[in-house]
């Protein structure tokens, strides 16, 4: 179980890590951003 979790995690990272190197990573991070606007201007008013 735990190789699991563990190979789980790492798999994940490296495919973040080879998304942005990709330039998949840059328009994962770009398709975030309008979230992330929407969520601070919640917190702010």
């Amino acid at each position: 179980m735990a190789l699991l979790t563990g190979g789980a995690s790492g798999t994940i990272s490296l495919g973040i890590l080879s998304g942005i190197l990709t330039g998949t990573g840059a328009a994962f991070v770009a398709s975030l951003l309008p979230i992330a606007v929407a969520v601070l201007q919640g917190l702010v008013e």
